[in-house]
């Protein structure tokens, strides 16, 4: 499997295009470790966080479809993603390429067959490991997953997020430009799409704009794309943010954001 290519690989992480398959060169080790190496786009400029994160998202598909068996026709539910860099010092920008790690940390199984997965992720440089992951996905039937979209949200309350005087709200503005994000049409506004509208807003209330140290956010529904969906952040004493986006009055998806204290900025 070693040099693999993008286009070989393009099934497994659910992009139409050989283009915006972004890892390459898998390499097995059974049951429960799959590493990939990554390299993004030059024409994307200055890496995102939201890049890496989708990094990782290509690297635990993949690693859920060669190694858990989890068929093509399979819905992938994403449930919760995180990802932190392992240093409190500020980047000037992201690693553009790398190697990344996946490793099946917890199986949920059915009639023997996989129908969730926790997997972690270590990023790596060359020499040592610059970023941890972890993700929780559900893998489900076309016909569980009609049934879903139709069901309201698992957690129709705002109670634990933390508004204060100092929450702020702003619109989730998804870009539908990015070919990236929006690599073949969905249903739904896409996790990855709103993890990147969450780094545009927060970097945003400074002019030095900052880059992210971390993000975890946890799913509760569909965000639906005929409805602006509403971010409120608030600040904690610690230099975090509470971050909750709802539609319509309900609870989409709700997580923390942190910010490198100091940065270089301006991408």
């Amino acid at each position: 499997m070693n040099g693999e290519s993008p286009a070989s690989i393009q099934r497994d992480v659910h992009k139409s295009q050989p283009t915006h398959v972004w890892i390459h060169s898998p390499s097995e080790t059974p049951p429960h470790k799959m590493e990939v190496s990554y390299r993004l786009p030059e024409e994307r400029g200055h890496p995102s966080f939201t890049d890496l994160m989708e990094v990782q998202r290509q690297a635990g598909l993949a690693q859920v479809h060669r190694q858990l068996d989890i068929p093509h026709s399979q819905v992938f539910v994403l449930d919760r993603i995180e990802l932190g860099f392992a240093t409190s010092s500020p980047y000037a920008q992201y690693p553009s390429e790398g190697r990344v790690a996946a490793f099946v940390r917890a199986e949920e199984r059915a009639a023997r067959k996989p129908r969730a997965a926790q997997q972690e992720f270590e990023f790596t440089d060359g020499e040592a490991v610059f970023a941890r992951g972890s993700s929780i996905a559900r893998f489900l039937s076309p016909e569980i997953y009609r049934r879903l979209r139709v069901m309201g949200s698992n957690l129709d309350t705002y109670a634990g997020f933390g508004y204060s005087n100092s929450t702020m709200q702003f619109p989730v503005m998804p870009n539908r430009n990015d070919p990236a994000l929006y690599d073949h049409e969905s249903d739904h506004i896409t996790a990855m799409a709103v993890v990147r509208s969450i780094e545009d807003t927060v970097r945003g209330l400074s002019e030095r704009r900052p880059l992210l140290r971390r993000l975890a956010l946890a799913f509760e529904s569909y965000l639906e794309p005929d409805q602006t969906p509403i971010l409120s952040l608030t600040p904690k004493m610690d230099g975090t943010f509470l971050a909750l986006v709802d539609q319509g009055g309900v609870p989409r998806a709700r997580g923390t954001v942190e910010l490198f204290l100091e940065s270089g900025g301006g991408q």
